[in-house]
C-alpha cells in the first residue's frame, strides 16, 4: 500500500511529503533566526590606524579608518561605535566632540558627515556636501572641524562650510574669500 497525496494536480508520495515538511520548517526557522542573531552581532574593526582624536568633558574620542571608540578614564569604560551602531563604514578623516551638545561630528573622505548622538545612540547622516553636484568629488573631503558656540566650521578642499548645531543644518559656504549662500 502506498500513500500518495494529490495537491494541485501533483502527486506527492510519503517521502516527498516528509521532505516538503522538513524543508518548510528549516526555512521558517532560518527566517526567524536571522532576526534574532542581528541583535548580537559583533564588529571586528581595526583600531590600529588612528585618524583623529578629540576630547570631551568625561571622555577621549578616537577615530580609526571606519569606526570610533571612546574611553572614559573616570569609569575605565571603553566603548566602540561602528557600522553596527549605524555608521556608514566609509573612510573617516576627522571627528569633533560638540561641546554642550553631547554629539560627535564625523567627517569622511567622500564629504559625508554623520552626527552621532551620545545620549540616544543614533546617527544623523548629513549628505549636503556629498550630494552637491557643483563640488567636484576630489574637493569634498572633510579635513577638520572647528566649533564656535553653536556653529561647526567644516574645512574642506573647496573651502569652509558652516553647520548649525541647534538646527542641525547647513548655513553658508565660503570659497576663495567669496561667501556663497546655500
Amino acid at each position: 500500500m502506498s500513500f500518495v497525496l494529490n495537491i494541485f494536480g501533483t502527486n506527492f508520495s510519503l517521502f516527498n511529503r516528509i521532505l516538503y515538511l522538513y524543508l518548510t520548517l528549516v526555512l521558517f526557522r532560518t527566517a526567524f533566526a536571522q532576526n534574532s542573531l542581528s541583535n548580537s552581532w559583533q564588529g571586528y574593526f581595526s583600531y590600529n590606524s588612528i585618524k583623529d582624536i578629540d576630547s570631551g568633558p568625561d571622555a577621549l574620542y578616537v577615530a580609526s579608518e571606519n569606526s570610533l571608540f571612546f574611553y572614559e578614564p573616570n569609569t575605565n569604560n571603553l566603548e566602540t561605535i561602528s557600522t553596527i551602531d549605524g555608521l556608514s563604514g566609509e573612510y573617516i578623516t576627522t571627528i569633533k566632540y560638540a561641546d554642550g551638545y553631547d554629539l560627535i561630528v564625523i567627517g569622511y573622505e567622500t564629504g559625508l558627515i554623520e552626527v552621532f548622538d551620545l545620549n540616544t545612540k543614533t546617527v544623523l547622516r548629513v549628505v549636503d556636501i556629498l550630494n552637491k553636484v557643483s563640488i567636484p568629488p576630489e574637493n569634498r573631503k572633510v579635513n577638520s572641524f572647528f566649533q564656535n558656540e553653536n556653529v561647526i566650521y567644516i574645512s574642506t578642499n573647496y573651502g569652509i562650510s558652516i553647520y548649525d548645531l541647534d538646527l542641525l543644518e547647513f548655513g553658508d559656504i565660503i570659497t576663495l574669500g567669496i561667501t556663497v549662500h546655500s
